[in-house]
């Protein structure tokens, strides 16, 4: 998934080349600038639906039966992911999904993400800790980098995948479950 804008609807002739079958799902995220025009529903034979939920941004994966967050539009502070958006399960936390959320300070991901693309939190500048309740998902490149000084990320004893003292190169430390 790439970033892009458009500023004029020239551009959907170019996106129209894409050449896709039934079995193959393509996900644009772009921005339309405001005052273009050549944008409908269906457009290019395709559904164009804008799915959010709570703040987040995102897309029902192949097969429809989780979603991948692909967007982040919240306050920010502390965030707890969701396990589920529009009663799915969230799996995966899409590429630059929360890139250059300063206002974010903490992350706290759900059992349910078993993967984290490329620069998911890249230069989120007020980051200092994200904390994993279930086992490491796989990790995309600087899915955290340029987090501040003294990021850390915590993970609970006992679940698989993690390393101390880091972890993909970040500080990470393993804490005992919450008592129930």
């Amino acid at each position: 998934l790439m970033p892009f804008s458009f500023d004029t609807a020239s551009a959907i002739a170019s996106i129209l080349a894409l050449t896709m079958s039934n079995s193959t799902r393509v996900a644009i995220k772009g921005t339309i600038t405001s005052g273009t025009t050549g944008w409908t529903n269906p457009w290019g034979g395709l559904p164009t639906v804008e799915m959010t939920e709570g703040g987040y941004q995102f897309s029902i994966n192949p097969g429809g039966t989780s979603v991948t967050i692909t967007g982040y539009t919240g306050p920010g502070g502390a965030v707890t992911i969701p396990d589920t958006l529009a009663g799915l399960p969230v799996t995966a936390i899409g590429y630059y999904a929360f890139y250059s959320c300063s206002s974010l300070t903490s992350v706290t991901i759900p059992s349910s993400v078993t993967s984290i693309g490329h620069f998911a939190f890249y230069e989120c500048s007020g980051l200092m800790s994200a904390s994993f309740l279930g086992n490491a998902p796989t990790m995309g490149a600087a899915s955290f980098d340029y987090a501040p000084r003294g990021f850390n990320i915590s993970y609970i004893k006992g679940k698989t995948g993690f390393t101390s003292p880091t972890w993909h190169g970040y500080p990470c430390v393993g804490r005992d479950p919450a008592p129930e």
